[in-house]
């Protein structure tokens, strides 16, 4: 880790990891998680605040970075080698907030495309992923996300990175060209009912 990385405040903006800040992130990291995932979610219920209760226990925040401002997080990250969670479901708070079939269906569903999502590819030694990336609506459109990104790949050791996203998703896809990722595989999907038509991997090279 470097020294100078944690706490440092760019713009007013804090970018530290997630498990060395004052205060529990959780609250706020779901609720940005079910924001960008709300299209998704949305089929298990539509209150969003049950949402957001459901999933605030399950980031393992030591694989995190976030963004801070005036208290709140504006936007996280997850980097992992894929070998250590990124997200750890418990089954029962699932149950216990979303009802007991919805609460299964969440588990079953979460964990098999995005808490444990299989890439078409093997991870070279050495080799970070961006698991999940995601801002709150009212800080989209000013860099944090980059920022944040950027920060995360100097505090890491990994020569490389990848990160997956959809063909529909160009706003994803913009982003992570700006921060260096090229794209370099894509994944027909199977699933009509998906709601995209591909699978799109990008990489970075760290010089």
């Amino acid at each position: 880790m470097k020294n100078n990385f944690f706490g440092k405040s760019v713009r007013e903006m804090k970018y530290i990891r997630a498990d060395r800040i004052c205060f529990d992130p959780r609250l706020d990291m779901s609720r940005i998680f079910v924001e960008g995932w709300f299209q998704w979610l949305k089929q298990l219920t539509k209150d969003k605040e049950k949402l957001v209760r459901a999933f605030a226990h399950c980031f393992v925040l030591e694989n995190y970075y976030v963004a801070v401002a005036d208290g709140e997080v504006a936007s996280f990250v997850a980097v992992t080698d894929r070998k250590s969670p990124f997200m750890a479901l418990d089954k029962k708070v699932l149950r216990r907030e979303l009802g007991l079939l919805r609460g299964t269906i969440a588990y079953g569903v979460v964990n098999k495309y995005l808490a444990n999502p299989v890439y078409p590819f093997s991870l070279e030694a050495g080799t970070g992923s961006f698991d999940i990336v995601g801002t709150s609506p009212k800080f989209r459109g000013q860099g944090i996300g980059r920022g944040l990104m950027l920060e995360a790949i100097k505090d890491r050791d990994y020569g490389k990175y990848v990160i997956e996203t959809y063909d529909t998703n160009h706003s994803a896809i913009r982003l992570y060209e700006k921060v260096g990722f090229r794209e370099f595989k894509r994944v027909p999907e199977k699933n009509k009912r998906a709601g995209f038509d591909y699978a799109v991997y990008l990489g970075l090279e760290v010089d």
